[in-house]
């Protein structure tokens, strides 16, 4: 038998995951922007993209997991009933 295979950037469907395309694009640009502000620091303040970037990775993980905990927790309950 031959499975689908899903990669990094689709939901258990096969569905493109904006989510998570969004979470390794803010991820890059966090990176890309701290390296950026290091040369070039005159204070804290450069930083902040870079840490918003980082505070965006967070909150789109987040709710990437929280859907895959969601999705096992209806299962469970189907499996229940």
């Amino acid at each position: 038998m031959s499975e689908k295979r899903i990669g990094p950037f689709q939901e258990a469907d096969g569905a493109v995951s904006m989510r998570r395309i969004l979470a390794a694009f803010f991820s890059l640009a966090a990176v890309a922007l701290g390296g950026y502000a290091i040369p070039v620091a005159m204070g804290w303040w450069v930083f902040i993209p870079s840490a918003l970037c980082l505070v965006g990775v967070l909150l789109l993980m987040f709710f990437t997991t929280w859907s895959d905990v969601a999705g096992l927790i209806s299962a469970s309950k189907r499996d229940r009933e």
